[in-house]
């Protein structure tokens, strides 16, 4: 499996946000069994990266980030 870039799944940034196409058989959030996840990309991407919502690991579609506390806040 080809390693994916955590830019190529980019849809939307803003100063804010970040909306990503998240893809199938990816964590959203840290999970002790694969440390492989979409959180662990988005803050190696901003720091502090929180997600908006999850979606689950087989499920594909639009994942919000925010990229600071005030924007997850909001």
């Amino acid at each position: 499996m080809a390693k994916i870039q955590f830019k190529d799944l980019i849809l939307y940034e803003d100063e804010d946000y970040i909306i990503i196409n998240k893809p199938s058989h990816i964590a959203t959030l840290e999970d002790r069994n694969d440390p492989f996840s979409i959180i662990e990309m988005a803050r190696q991407y901003t720091e502090d990266a929180q997600v908006g919502h999850r979606l689950d690991k087989e499920t594909s579609g639009a994942l919000a980030i925010a990229k600071h506390p005030e924007a997850s806040r909001a």
